[in-house]
């Protein structure tokens, strides 16, 4: 079974970058290991490739989540 979380930005000023950091922080101290995949709105396609080379992160889009969604697992 995939341990995953779903994280919501409400707060629409924040990049995606950002948001993520949080997000990655927040897994880490919740379930002790890293998160090794990322899953993103469409809307967040730009922002995929530079973000998951930096991140060192699997990242893929999902049609199911909304806007300010990011689904983390492992």
């Amino acid at each position: 079974m995939t341990t995953g979380m779903i994280w919501y930005n409400d707060n629409k000023h924040n990049e995606l970058q950002q948001v993520l950091l949080q997000a990655m922080d927040d897994y880490q101290r919740w379930y002790g290991v890293a998160p090794r995949q990322c899953q993103v709105c469409p809307g967040e396609i730009p922002n995929i490739r530079r973000i998951s080379r930096k991140f060192h992160i699997k990242l893929n889009v999902n049609i199911q989540l909304l806007p300010g969604q990011i689904w983390l697992g492992g």
